[in-house]
Order: structure tokens, then sequence, then C-alpha cells
């Protein structure tokens, strides 16, 4: 079965200039043990911004100060038998607060880009992403 699903990342960088990435933990049903973005689905009837807002907040413990669509940009991936197609909306973040990790992530770091790209297990189109940055 081909799915399309539409996410919403968020590029938050501290003061160094370094990007955010978490670890997705043995809580989530896939891509267990990779680096990625804060991201999550739009749910239905969602706006884009609520949706950023939301996931980051969950994952993170992080409020939104303000936000700035950068880019979309999809790729394909297959889990458990099926094919999807991932669209991203890629939006630059200002927040405020501490990072306080949700049950589904172990672990966070903050990243130069050229330490994004050497890095192995992460989530497919986080390395695409981070090229157009």
């Amino acid at each position: 079965m081909n799915n399309i699903v539409v996410l919403v990342s968020g590029i938050l960088k501290n003061d160094q200039g370094q990007i955010l990435l978490l670890l997705r933990g043995e809580n989530n049903k896939t891509n267990k043990g990779l680096w990625q973005l804060p991201e999550g689905k739009i749910e239905f009837g969602e706006q884009p911004e609520a949706a950023l807002r939301r996931e980051i907040k969950e994952e993170t413990g992080i409020e939104i100060t303000s936000s700035k669509i950068l880019f979309p940009i999809s790729s394909v991936m297959e889990v458990n038998g099926g094919k999807y197609h991932i669209l991203r909306l890629i939006y630059e973040v200002s927040f405020e607060g501490n990072i306080c990790l949700d049950d589904d992530h172990e672990s966070y770091k903050w990243l130069d880009v050229a330490e994004i790209q050497e890095m192995d297990k992460t989530i497919i189109g986080l390395k695409e992403v981070i090229e157009k940055l």
C-alpha cells in the first residue's frame, strides 16, 4: 500500500548556530535509533503552523516564539512492507525554554551542519534537508 504523509519539521538553532537533532527511542513504531529533526505529522484539518507548535512542544517541551517556512522537500521510504511518500514542510523556528524530551526520544544533540552530514544513523530525508540550508 502506498501512502502520502505530510510532516512539519523544525530547524532550531542554539546561540552557536548548531541544529537540534533528536534520537528516536524504543517507544517509536518505526526508525528506532535514528536521528531526526523535531517533526511530526499534520493531523487532519490542522494548519501546518499549529502542527509545528504542537509537535515541537510534545517532543521537546519547547515553546515556539516564531516560525518561518523555508521550503518543502520530499522523499520515499519503505516501512514494514508499505511505501510512504513523505512531504516535509521545513520551518526555521525561534524558541524559548529548556528541552524536556518526551518518551519517544532517548537523547538530543546540538550539531553543526558538517557534523550532521557525516552522521550514519539519520532518518531518511534529513541530509537532503540539511544540504538545502
